[in-house]
């Protein structure tokens, strides 16, 4: 279905742990985006995958700016939802991040999908999720 490759977008991608997994899981990348602001996990990710295009701030990304994206991940900052923390849930700045990812996703669900499978059609297909 991809013979070129997929092109990923990476939403709080950190030292890009998905990359890695998709790597070894056996996927053809031909593109990662990758947002990030640690400049030390983006210096890892450079290290391991220099041809990761590094985006930065998720806040500024416009998804009209990039290549067609494939397949959408990350984990949005949870501290403000931890039993360790202050349980500030979305008072937290940075649990207010999670709706970066639901804007990004719907921009990208929006475009016009004739390669892939979205999440209605993933029975469908035979992808047990």
């Amino acid at each position: 279905m991809y013979d070129n490759g997929i092109t990923v977008l990476s939403l709080f991608d950190g030292m890009s742990c998905g990359q890695l997994a998709l790597n070894r899981a056996g996927f053809n990348v031909s593109k990662y985006y990758a947002c990030e602001i640690d400049k030390y996990a983006m210096q890892v990710t450079q290290i391991n995958f220099p041809n990761t295009i590094q985006l930065g701030d998720v806040t500024k990304v416009n998804a009209k700016d990039l290549s067609k994206i494939n397949l959408l991940i990350g984990g949005s900052p949870c501290q403000g939802f931890s039993f360790a923390g202050k349980q500030l849930n979305f008072e937290d700045p940075r649990s207010k991040l999670f709706f970066e990812y639901v804007r990004l996703l719907i921009a990208e669900i929006s475009q016009p999908n004739d390669k892939g499978i979205t999440w209605g059609d993933v029975r469908e297909h035979g992808v047990n999720a």
